[in-house]
C-alpha cells in the first residue's frame, strides 16, 4: 500500500485522473467524425471511410488492449459475458461483447470509467518513456501511446448498455445517475482543492 502513497505514484495516477476525459472525448469525436464522414454503405445507414479504416489497423495493439481490459473489467466488475467476437464488417475490426444489462448504472459506469483510466495510465506512461528513451524504443512507445489513446472512445454499445439500465430499471437508474453525478462533481472539487 505504500507504493501508492509514493509521490510520482500519485503524480501519475491523479494526472491519468484529470487527462482521462479530455482524452477519451478527444478520441471519441475523431473517430465520430471518421465514421460519419465516409461514403454510405449500401443497404446499411453506416459509413465507410478509408482513412479510418487503415487508422484501425494501424492502432490494432491499442485495440487490443481496450479489449483485454474491458474483458477484465467486466469480469471484475460481475458483468456476465454472453459472448465475445470480433468482427471484420467491410474489413473494420471491431471487438463485441453482448453482455447481460448490467443491473445498475454505476457498475456500468465502473467498468467504462475502469478501463479508459488504466488505458490512459499506460497510454501516459508509454508517452513518458518515449520521451526519455533512445531512438528505436522512442518511436516504439510513442506509437504505442498514440496507439492506445485512439481507441479509448465511448462506442455505440457503451451508449447502448446505459439506455437499456434506464428502459429496464427507470426508477433505481435515475437515482443512481444523480448520486453518481454529485460524487464525480464533488471528487472534480475535492482534487480540484488538493490541487490549489
Amino acid at each position: 500500500m505504500d507504493i501508492l502513497l509514493d509521490p510520482v505514484i500519485l503524480d501519475v495516477l491523479l494526472a491519468s485522473l484529470f487527462f482521462m476525459p479530455v482524452a477519451v472525448l478527444i478520441a471519441s469525436l475523431i473517430r465520430g467524425i471518421l465514421i460519419l464522414s465516409g461514403k454510405r454503405r449500401v443497404f446499411t445507414g453506416w459509413v465507410r471511410n478509408k482513412l479510418y479504416v487503415a487508422l484501425l489497423y494501424l492502432t490494432l495493439p491499442g485495440l487490443v488492449l481496450i479489449f483485454i481490459f474491458r474483458r477484465i473489467f467486466l469480469a471484475l466488475f460481475r458483468v456476465k459475458v454472453v459472448k465475445s467476437h470480433w468482427v471484420f464488417t467491410y474489413g473494420e475490426p471491431t471487438p463485441t461483447f453482448e453482455v447481460e444489462t448490467p443491473r445498475s448504472v454505476i457498475q456500468a459506469f465502473l467498468v467504462l470509467f475502469s478501463v479508459f483510466y488504466f488505458g490512459t495510465i499506460i497510454m501516459l506512461e508509454f508517452f513518458n518513456f518515449g520521451l526519455i528513451l533512445s531512438f528505436p524504443l522512442k518511436i516504439v512507445l510513442v506509437y504505442l501511446a498514440f496507439s492506445i489513446w485512439f481507441n479509448l472512445s465511448i462506442t455505440s454499445g457503451d451508449v447502448l448498455i446505459f439506455t437499456e439500465i434506464l428502459k429496464n430499471y427507470p426508477r433505481t437508474a435515475i437515482v443512481e445517475f444523480i448520486v453518481l453525478v454529485a460524487v464525480i462533481s464533488l471528487s472534480i472539487m475535492y482534487l480540484g482543492g488538493m490541487l490549489a
